[in-house]
C-alpha cells in the first residue's frame, strides 16, 4: 500500500467576499512517499531493546514474550521465572533472548536480543537483520505490535 501526502494552499488578496480565479494563489508542496512497511521499520528501528515496564503492563509483555517464542522459534524455547531463550538446536537462523530485572516499586527491566545462529563469522547483514528482530520483539513486549512482515527469517 502506498501512502502519499499532499497540501493545497489558497489564499485570497483581495477585500472583496468572493474569490475569484485571478486572485488565488496556491501551490501544492508534494510530502515524502512512505509505505506502511517503510513507516512500521522507521517505528521499529526507534524502539530500544531495554525498556522499563510496571504491573500489567510487565505481566502483558511477558505473555507476549511466551507466544512470540512459541509462535515464532519452532516453539522449542527454555523459560525460568526471569528469562526466555531459544533452543540453538531448533535449526532456526535466529536465537532470542528476553529478560526481565525487577526493580522493586519501579517495576521490571525488560532486555531483548537476537543474534544470528550461524556457527561461522557473523556477517553485517546478518547483525541488521538481528538488530531488527530485536527492536520488533522489543516493540511488540511495549505495545502488542508485531510486524511479521518485517521479522528476518
Amino acid at each position: 500500500m502506498l501512502l502519499s501526502c499532499f497540501t493545497l494552499f489558497g489564499c485570497s488578496s483581495g477585500g472583496g467576499t468572493g474569490i475569484s480565479a485571478k486572485n488565488i494563489s496556491s501551490s501544492v508542496e508534494v510530502m515524502d512517499v512512505v509505505t506502511v512497511e517503510d513507516q512500521a521499520k522507521h517505528e521499529i528501528l526507534a524502539t530500544p531493546t531495554t525498556f522499563l515496564l510496571q504491573g500489567e503492563e510487565s505481566e502483558g509483555a511477558w505473555t507476549r514474550s511466551r507466544f512470540f517464542f512459541e509462535t515464532y522459534t519452532s516453539g522449542t524455547f527454555k523459560i525460568s521465572a526471569l528469562a526466555m531463550t531459544s533452543d540453538e538446536s531448533a535449526g532456526t537462523p535466529f536465537r532470542y533472548t528476553v529478560r526481565r530485572t525487577p526493580q522493586g516499586v519501579r517495576g521490571e527491566t525488560y532486555q531483548v536480543a537476537c543474534i544470528p545462529a550461524t556457527p561461522q563469522g557473523i556477517t553485517a547483514e546478518q547483525r541488521t537483520k538481528a538488530d531488527l528482530n530485536a527492536k520488533n520483539l522489543a516493540r511488540f513486549l511495549k505495545s502488542g505490535y508485531l510486524e511479521v512482515s518485517l521479522l528476518e527469517k
